[in-house]
């Protein structure tokens, strides 16, 4: 295994660029206090376990923590998007909290995570296609103002547990 084991990020930074740490074997990431955009597989392919966004991140780019062994996951609560498999997957991660400033789960957003829990704030008007593939979750209960639900969104895996019920609320 190649790559930075640590890094150390000083809290004046603003924007952590596309693929910047990209595949190396980082475990642990300070974000500081001044982070405003992460950009695209920023930190794909890493080892990282714990990741807290401070609510300063706004936009986050695709695949930004793609491919990781996230167990703990902190969103901003700047962020109105999560994108395109932001988040996909980190097979470890199995619970989420999704703050209620998001409006839209981009596709694969969550992808490979095994989620045994998920609540969907009110707020989220759209799920992306395969946005939770291969999930575990048994029970789950979709806010009436979601207008849009993507092609598999919710699609399981055909050796483990899938939805045994659901609920799409008025």
């Amino acid at each position: 295994p190649n790559g930075m084991v640590s890094v150390h990020l000083p809290n004046h930074l603003e924007v952590i660029g596309k693929q910047a740490f990209e595949y190396n074997n980082l475990v642990e990431i300070n974000l500081g206090e001044n982070i405003i955009k992460i950009d695209e597989c920023a930190f794909k392919g890493n080892k990282l376990e714990a990741v807290m966004l401070p609510d300063t991140v706004t936009e986050l780019g695709s695949g930004a923590f793609t491919m990781n062994n996230i167990t703990d996951l902190t969103l901003s609560k700047g962020l109105t998007i999560i994108p395109q498999a932001a988040f996909s997957m980190n097979i470890r991660l199995t619970k989420i909290d999704i703050p209620d400033t998001i409006t839209e789960i981009g596709e694969m957003a969550f992808a490979g995570a095994r989620l045994g829990t998920l609540d969907i704030p009110e707020s989220v008007v759209k799920i992306g296609r395969k946005a939770f593939h291969l999930h575990h979750l048994t029970e789950l209960t979709v806010p009436g103002n979601v207008r849009e639900i993507g092609e598999s969104a919710f699609e399981g895996t055909f050796k483990s547990q899938t939805l045994t019920t659901l609920v799409l609320e008025e």
